[in-house]
C-alpha cells in the first residue's frame, strides 16, 4: 500500500531505518556466502578432470580481500553513527530530466524497496549455489575460488559504492519529498547517500561475475543465455525498485549499474589462468627459468 502524500518525519525515519536494514541485509547475505561455501567439502575437487579456468594468488588475494573488507566495514561503521550531517536538498529545477519525474512524486513506495531486497537476495542465492556446484564437482575450478571470485566482486562493490556515497552526498528523492511537503529534511545520514545505489550495483556486480563465469565453462549453450537472461532481469528489478521507493534516482541506478558490471566483469578477468607461466627458481648456485604450460 501507498504512503500517504503527507509524508511526517516518523515516516521519513521508518525509511531510514529501513535503508539502514537492507544494507545490513547484504553485509550479511555476503557473509552467509562465504559460510555456507565454505562447509563445501574440499576433496570433490580432485575429481576434476577439466582444465581450472582461473587461478589464485594466496598471498594478493587474502590481503586484498581483508584490506577492503575492513575499509568497506569501517565507512558501514561511519554512516551507522549518524555523524555525517545530511545535505539539504536544492531545487527540483536544477534535476536533469530523467531525475526531476522522481523527485516530484507524491509518495515513496515500501513495496518496491522490499523487492529490491528480494532482488538482491536472489543474485547473492545463485552466487552461493554457483560456489556449491564448484565444490562438488559440477565446475571446472574449486569452492575456493568461485568463494573468492564472489566475495572480491561484491566487497569492491560495497567499498567503492559507501566511498562513493561519503564523497557525494547526494539527497535521496525522498528529502526532495519531505522538502516540499512539510518544509524540511530530517537530519539523518542515509537521506544524503543517494548516489549511488549498492543494491543496483551489488546485484549487477554478482550478475556481472555469474555470466562472466558461466561463459568461460563447457556448460550447454542453453544454460549460459539462461544465466545471461535472469542475471538482466534480476538487476533491473532491483534497479526499478529502487526508483520506484524514492531511494534513487534514474542516474543513481545508471552509475550503480555501470560500476557493478565494471567490477564484475574484472574480478574474474584478471584471474584468468594463463595458459603458458614462466617460474623462476633461485638457488645458490645460480637459477632457472621454468615454463610451464601446454603446448
Amino acid at each position: 500500500m501507498l504512503l500517504s502524500p503527507e509524508i511526517n518525519r516518523s515516516e521519513v525515519g521508518m525509511l531510514s531505518r529501513l535503508e539502514g536494514r537492507s544494507r545490513h541485509l547484504l553485509c550479511g547475505a555476503l557473509g552467509m556466502c562465504c559460510a555456507l561455501a565454505l562447509a563445501v567439502h574440499p576433496a570433490r575437487a580432485q575429481q576434476r578432470e577439466q582444465r581450472p579456468v582461473f587461478q589464485l594468488d594466496p598471498v594478493g588475494d587474502s590481503t586484498y580481500l581483508a584490506g577492503t573488507f575492513l575499509v568497506a566495514a569501517t565507512c558501514e561503521a561511519l554512516i551507522d553513527t549518524g555523524e555525517i550531517e545530511a545535505q539539504a536538498p536544492d531545487a527540483e529545477s536544477e534535476l536533469i530530466f530523467i531525475d526531476a519525474w522522481i523527485a516530484k512524486r507524491d509518495s515513496a513506495s515500501l513495496r518496491h524497496a522490499q523487492t529490491s531486497d528480494l532482488g538482491v537476495v536472489a543474485v547473492m542465492a545463485w552466487a552461493i549455489t554457483d560456489t556449491v556446484f564448484a565444490g562438488v564437482g559440477k565446475r571446472p575450478d574449486s569452492a575456493l575460488t568461485y568463494l573468492t571470485l564472489y566475495l572480491e566482486s561484491g566487497i569492491t562493490t560495497w567499498v567503492i559504492s559507501n566511498l562513493f556515497k561519503l564523497a557525494v552526498r547526494r539527497p535521496r528523492p525522498r528529502a526532495y519529498i519531505e522538502l516540499r511537503e512539510t518544509g524540511s529534511v530530517t537530519p539523518d545520514t542515509q537521506e544524503s547517500l543517494s548516489f549511488y545505489s549498492l543494491h543496483t550495483a551489488m546485484a549487477a556486480t554478482l550478475a556481472a561475475t555469474a555470466t562472466y563465469m558461466a561463459f568461460t565453462r563447457d556448460d550447454p549453450e542453453w544454460v549460459r543465455w539462461v544465466i545471461l537472461g535472469g542475471s538482466i532481469i534480476a538487476t533491473s528489478i532491483v534497479g526499478v525498485g529502487r526508483i520506484l521507493s524514492g531511494a534513487h534516482f534514474t542516474t543513481d541506478v545508471l552509475g550503480g549499474l555501470g560500476a557493478g558490471v565494471a567490477v564484475g566483469v574484472l574480478v574474474p578477468h584478471l584471474h584468468r589462468a594463463a595458459p603458458v607461466r614462466v617460474v623462476p627458481n633461485v638457488e645458490r648456485g645460480g637459477g632457472t627459468l621454468s615454463v610451464v604450460g601446454r603446448f
